[in-house]
């Protein structure tokens, strides 16, 4: 049986893996009881990866390399050290220790590139080193380390084709976690939440700013309610990095990269000017669009609740009649995992229009789809005053997502494409 060691990522939800972890007393807990019971509440996305590839010939071990206090319970549980070192040297024991023949990157980032570019040179038994990439990187070149890659957005082939790094097509997925399916398979119960979003609100997100403005609007006008994550933002910092990454497009290009190059050892400066190159180059704005905006957990307290994840994230869809989803407002994203989520959880999916999501739902059959904000405003109004209607999408796109869209028609495909890779 193949090896494969999966390195997931907490990133934005390390306040979600604290508040699981201290909740759980998960301190006590053995580092396979603790990775086990985040699972089984839908964390580490898809959480069912390791039970669905091991009837597929592959042995899945799971690291969350940026969560500290899981990673104390591995080193201490295998170390037996008092002390234990940094994430980066955890990590790199955890290969040694494991082994794998395959490192499989649930987020591409998880740990510094610099290690991970260095992984096959250190560890000969590694054949291969893919993993998943979603949203599309400011620079497609920083991961010419991998294999390959699997990717949700056909869009974006040719950008990771001219960087020289193979693609396959995998779309996100529904995924409940190492729970029961059923739980999300019945219409019976009357459901709470008539309409809902239940994400980044986008506040704090330079892609996301259409979001941002449409859920504001929709909040203003609909009963709309919002389980949202927004980024707790330092206004001045912001306007510090507004006026340093203006003062930078004073500096050519050349001279950019070249003190980029020099500062490596200095991350902040570093980060600036590498900002200062992709903002020279008009992939990134030099002031971003949510300073001196308010967050909407200020301007609507009444149906902005604090964000939910894992198995919570899933009953809240469960039980809202209609759910909205917004992609983000780069070009070429579509088909985003709450596609998947809100559909496999039996809600109605209400979803602005993108090219391609035809070959994943019928639109007007299995989903619901907007052309413009005002669209969208009447469209919810006609599922909120027709919950016949949306239950009958709701039904149809529940249907085809357990048909076609789950972690385990994913993992088949990832099996099949790492067999062939490996021959």
């Amino acid at each position: 049986m193949m090896r494969i060691l999966r390195i997931c990522s907490a990133g934005l939800y390390q306040g979600a893996y604290t508040t699981f972890f201290i909740a759980n007393n998960l301190p006590s807990a053995s580092y396979d009881q603790a990775a086990q019971l985040y699972r089984d509440h839908g964390f580490m996305y898809p959480a069912g990866f390791q039970r669905h590839m091991k009837p597929l010939g592959y042995e899945v071990q799971d690291v969350v390399a940026d969560f500290k206090p899981l990673q104390d319970i591995w080193w201490q549980e295998y170390k037996k050290n008092s002390e234990t070192p940094s994430l980066s040297e955890v990590f790199m024991q955890q290969v040694a220790t494991w082994q794998p023949d395959i490192l499989y990157f649930q987020d591409l980032d998880a740990i510094p590139a610099r290690i991970r570019i260095s992984l096959k040179k250190q560890f000969s038994f590694i054949r291969i080193v893919t993993g998943f990439k979603g949203f599309p990187p400011h620079v497609f070149t920083d991961y010419q380390d991998f294999d390959f890659l699997f990717t949700p957005y056909p869009a974006y082939t040719p950008q990771w084709k001219k960087a020289g790094i193979e693609t396959h097509y995998l779309p996100h997925c529904f995924d409940p976690g190492d729970n029961e399916w059923s739980r999300y398979e019945s219409f019976q119960k009357e459901k709470t939440h008539p309409f809902v979003f239940v994400g980044s609100s986008g506040y704090g997100n330079a892609n996301q700013q259409h979001r941002y403005e449409l859920l504001r609007n929709l909040l203003s006008k609909t009963p709309l309610e919002v389980w949202g994550l927004e980024q707790q933002r330092n206004i001045i910092k912001d306007q510090i990095r507004s006026v340093i990454l203006s003062f930078l497009q004073n500096l050519s290009t050349p001279i950019l990269e070249n003190l980029h190059r020099k500062t490596l050892s200095f991350p902040v400066v570093a980060s600036l000017l590498r900002d200062g190159v992709l903002a020279k180059q008009g992939k990134i704005p030099v002031r971003d669009w949510y300073v001196g905006n308010s967050s909407l957990q200020k301007l609507f307290p009444d149906r902005y609740h604090p964000p939910v994840f894992g198995s919570e994230y899933l009953s809240i869809m469960s039980d809202s009649v209609t759910v909205l989803n917004i992609h983000t407002d780069t070009a070429g994203e579509a088909g985003n995992i709450r596609m998947f989520e809100s559909t496999g959880s039996g809600a109605c999916l209400l979803v602005d229009e993108r090219p391609g999501l035809d070959s994943l739902f019928v639109p007007g059959v299995e989903i619901v789809t907007f052309s413009s904000d005002q669209d969208c405003y009447e469209k919810s109004k006609e599922l909120l005053e027709n919950p016949a209607r949306a239950r009958e999408v709701a039904e149809q796109g529940h249907a085809r997502t357990m048909r076609e869209h789950t972690s385990i028609q994913r993992c088949q495909t990832i099996a099949s494409i790492l067999s062939n890779a490996i021959g």
